[in-house]
């Protein structure tokens, strides 16, 4: 790969590996000088820290606590579900930096499209979600009653001692830039490339004149039969005839393989940067993942169109480019926390019958309108 390519890919074949930074390596080799660093990039106390844990209060209203949502993401990061494990291994390959964020997606149902995530809720989503976990962390669970040889006091003492101990072992508890990537990847649904496949209109074109590759990622959002829309996320960036060969090569690929699109962030500032795309394979069996190139896109963009195009829904047609190198604007930490205690429920509407006078008044007001709209 030529030192003054613009913007380099680093691709993964069948029996290559070009590595970044690393012209001459022929196998993903960590540089002396990274050692290091990549010690220290393990350790999750090194990734920056989104909310102190002093700032963090345990839950007081317990009848509005988000159980159901925080017990399954707990589930996730105790390895009971999903993949974490595999792709926290996938991240230290990468060899990605402490304020790096990778997001690639789980599937399963009720996700928010990783293909589209600038217009939905997928960022404000994981910072409720991992303020919720850490403030359920630090609730008080209701224990075991009292006991039938247990003198009040004892009883007291025992709770207060349970809530000494909780209260101890999550007083340095904060919200990191970790916990936040587990929440991301956790909510959102991957982007699959599927080239080959007649019912999608993904695809992926080379142009060897430009040095420019082309590919596009589909989804269908169904709605009704004039409003539902298909949405094809755009991503282009330069290459050479050599690695867009051996991506081509893979995406095109008959055998049992599932090629997806994640993203690569950074933190900055408070804000998340989107840096680069990464194209990887992924097997739900084993749980592996497989990076087929890194990429600093030139362009990145959603076009959207109706699925069933008609003279009433022309302006469903769209095209959205999504900022590259510029800070995002999704926002964290407890300012822009979404406190399920503080969100009120729908009020209930008094339903009674009607009174005589009330009945009357409405009988007179019928009758004006009557004899004015005669006049």
């Amino acid at each position: 790969m030529k030192d003054v390519h613009p913007l380099f890919v680093c691709v993964l074949g069948s029996f290559l590996l070009i590595g970044c930074g690393n012209k001459d390596a022929s196998t993903e080799v960590l540089r002396p000088d990274e050692n290091a660093a990549l010690s220290q990039r393990l350790e999750p106390t090194q990734r920056p820290v989104l909310v102190e844990a002093k700032a963090l209060q345990p839950f007081i209203n317990l009848q509005q606590l988000p159980e159901a949502e925080v017990s399954d993401f707990r589930d996730y990061l105790h390895g009971q579900s999903g993949n974490r494990s595999a792709l926290l291994q996938f991240r230290e390959k990468l060899q990605l930096k402490p304020n790096q964020v990778l997001v690639l997606g789980i599937e399963k149902p009720s996700q928010q499209s990783l293909l589209e995530f600038p217009n939905n809720d997928l960022f404000a989503s994981a910072n409720d979600l991992v303020i919720n976990h850490a403030r359920m962390l630090k609730t008080p669970v209701t224990g075991a009653g009292k006991g039938e040889f247990e003198t009040t006091e004892q009883y007291q003492q025992r709770i207060q001692a349970e809530q000494g101990t909780l209260k101890k072992a999550t007083a340095h508890l904060n919200v990191d830039l970790g916990r936040l990537e587990d929440a991301l990847n956790y909510l959102a649904y991957p982007i699959p490339i599927n080239v080959l496949s007649p019912s999608s209109e993904d695809s992926a074109q080379y142009d060897a004149d430009r040095q420019v590759m082309h590919i596009q990622a589909s989804s269908t959002n169904a709605a009704g039969y004039y409003d539902s829309t298909v949405s094809k996320l755009n991503l282009v960036f330069s290459a050479s005839p050599k690695d867009a060969e051996i991506i081509l090569g893979n995406l095109r690929d008959e055998r049992d393989k599932r090629n997806y699109l994640g993203f690569i962030l950074s933190m900055q500032q408070g804000q998340l940067v989107l840096e680069q795309a990464i194209l990887y394979q992924h097997n739900n069996n084993d749980g592996r993942y497989l990076r087929l190139a890194t990429i600093n896109p030139s362009q990145l963009y959603l076009s959207t169109r109706p699925l069933n195009a008609d003279e009433s829904n022309k302006n469903l047609n769209a095209e959205q480019p999504y900022p590259l190198q510029q800070k995002l604007p999704f926002l964290f930490g407890l300012k822009h926390y979404r406190n399920p205690e503080q969100q009120q429920a729908e009020p209930e509407l008094e339903v009674r019958p009607p009174t005589e006078e009330e009945i009357t008044q409405l009988s007179l007001n019928v009758g004006s309108s009557g004899i004015e709209g005669a006049l």
